[in-house]
C-alpha cells in the first residue's frame, strides 16, 4: 500500500529528472530484452539441425515433426497446439435460439426489451 504521506526527503522534486531518466532506462532495458529473447528465438528455429537420420532439419520442421507424433499417440495438448498453430483450432462458439431456432431477441423492440429485462430482474429479486 502507498504511503499517503512521504517524507518530504523522498517526494519527487520539481525539475528532478533522476528518476525519470532511471525510470526510462528500465524500460529500454525491458523492451531490449523483449526485442532480443524474441529475435534469439526466431533465430533459434531457423538454425538446421541434424535429425536421427543424419538429414539437415530446420528446427521448426523438427518442433512441428514432433507435435506431430505427439498428437498421434493420442497427446490431446499436442494436437490441440499443432491445430492452434496451423490455424484451424476450434473456435468456441455459443449460439442461443429459440425453440424454433429463431433468434430470441429478433424484430423486438427497444421497449420490449427493457420490459422483459425488467420481469427477469423481478423474477430475481423474488428469489
Amino acid at each position: 500500500m502507498a504511503n499517503k504521506n512521504p517524507s518530504p526527503s523522498t517526494r519527487f522534486k520539481k525539475g528532478d529528472t533522476k528518476l525519470q531518466s532511471l525510470g526510462g532506462q528500465k524500460a529500454k532495458a525491458v523492451n531490449a530484452f523483449a526485442k532480443t529473447f524474441k529475435e534469439a528465438a526466431i533465430k533459434a528455429l531457423d538454425e538446421v539441425k541434424n535429425n536421427k537420420d543424419g538429414a539437415q532439419v530446420v528446427a521448426r520442421e523438427l518442433i512441428v515433426g514432433s507435435l506431430i507424433k505427439e498428437s498421434l499417440k493420442g497427446n490431446v495438448r499436442a494436437a490441440e497446439l499443432l491445430m492452434k498453430v496451423a490455424g484451424e483450432a476450434p473456435v468456441d462458439k455459443h449460439e442461443v435460439t429459440g425453440a424454433d431456432g429463431q433468434d430470441l431477441f429478433a424484430n423486438r423492440s427497444d421497449a420490449e426489451l427493457k420490459g422483459m429485462l425488467n420481469d427477469i430482474m423481478q423474477k430475481l429479486g423474488k428469489c
